[in-house]
Order: structure tokens, then sequence, then C-alpha cells
């Protein structure tokens, strides 16, 4: 998809996070932006794949910083970074830096093109910062998906059945949200999850904790596959309406 924001031509200095980069000709990168102004965006950056280059280390995914802009009639290039954080001991951890590229994938499909992404991109920001503390990635890609879907009001809430609005300590997640057991009725296996209250109690400590206490929270290996799972259904829910 082009993502080209309607910039008159000129130059511009904009916040924001490398997403994704590719090799782009014989020395050259396309990199894929979240600006806090302009949005989802695709820029150039000439020369940045060679070694040599100042742009080089600063055009990888994963760093935020101030990125100096020129439209030109067709596209967007890079002049310059100035890097704020480059999440350098993500790097170093196989895991954690697939699970950061993942979060960096949803992202990307989940921004609208041309919409700032103002409180977007602190939840982002936080949640790398969880998986540079060593928090369970899957526990991190389900806080992610939850913060960002509510964010853009895809999401509902945990607490009440999506159907008659009452407080609900058990039921079925669902494509429509929480359904109450009163409310549930049949719903097809594939487009719902079943939770106790224990398992309900969970997802809600994980997504209403601070960023401090979430970083510190110990998550058993055990509940891995409940995370997957929910997070499976977040992104449908997600999908079905950006």
């Amino acid at each position: 998809m082009d993502f080209l924001p309607a910039l008159p031509q000129g130059h511009y200095r904009q916040v924001g996070v490398v997403l994704r980069a590719a090799i782009s000709g014989e020395r050259g990168k396309n990199l894929l932006l979240l600006l806090k102004e302009a949005g989802l965006v695709w820029a150039t950056a000439a020369g940045a794949a060679s070694g040599r280059s100042r742009l080089s280390g600063v055009t990888e995914p994963l760093v935020w910083g101030y990125f100096t802009l020129y439209r030109s009639p067709r596209r967007i290039y890079v002049r310059e970074v100035a890097v704020r954080e480059d999440f350098w001991p993500l790097r170093q951890n196989r895991e954690k830096l697939r699970a950061a590229l993942e979060i960096c994938a949803d992202a990307a499909r989940f921004s609208l093109p041309g919409h700032p992404p103002e409180e977007l991109l602190p939840i982002l920001y936080w949640t790398l910062k969880a998986l540079e503390a060593g928090t369970e990635p899957a526990a991190v890609r389900f806080r992610f998906l939850y913060r960002w879907g509510r964010a853009l009001g895809t999401v509902p809430g945990l607490d009440r059945c999506s159907a008659c609005g009452k407080p609900s300590q058990q039921g079925l997640l669902t494509l429509r949200g929480l359904l109450c057991p009163a409310c549930a009725g049949p719903v097809p296996a594939k487009e719902c999850l079943s939770l106790g209250e224990k398992e309900l109690n969970r997802l809600k400590k994980a997504v209403m904790l601070s960023g401090k206490d979430f970083r510190n929270e110990p998550f058993s290996r055990d509940e891995i596959p409940l995370f997957g799972k929910v997070s499976a259904l977040l992104t449908r829910l997600i999908e079905s309406s950006v």
C-alpha cells in the first residue's frame, strides 16, 4: 500500500519510529514510518543500505527519533535522523526481537493512513519497553493489542457484557466483545473463547497495571496459551473494524 500523506512539497521534522525497512535499489532503503503528525508513511533513505552512510544504522526498525524529511512531488525522502531510542538490548535477544518486530507489524496493520497517531505512539513505545525489560512476550502482545484496539475504539472492555452492559466475572470473548453467560447463546467455536473468572481476572490485571508494575509482573509459562488465544481473537476483531 502506498502511504503518502497530503503534505505540501517541502521540508518537515517529525517524531516517530521505523516500523519496517527494506533494501531499495543498490544502496537505498524504503522505510515504513509511524509519525506523530503525518501518521503512517513510506519514505526513501537514499544510500542508507551502505555501511558508510550516516543513515545506515539509524534507519533500522525500532529506531525512534526526530526525522527530517523532504516531500518531493512523488515521494518522501529521509534527510536526517536524530535518534532518541534505538532499543539496542532488544536486538541482542532473538526472541525479544522477533516479538518486537511482530508488534511493529501489528502497528502497521492497524494504523489508519492519514490519521495522526498521537495517542498510539506512547502505547507502542511502552510496549517495546516492556519487552526490553524482559516481560513475557505473549502477555506484552496481548496488552498492546488490547490497548491499541481500545484507543482505536474497536475493542470493548473486559469488565462488562457487550450485549446487556452488566458487570461480568466470566463469559465468552467473541468478535462482538465479552458476553456474559446469560447473553452468550450459540457462537461458533472458532469465533469465541470461554473465560472463567480466574482467566478473565488475569487478563484484566494485565491491561490495568501501570507500566512499571506490568514490567515487574511475573507471568508463568502456563499462561502463554491464554494470552496467545486472546491475542488471536483481538487481532481478528481489530481487523474487522479498521
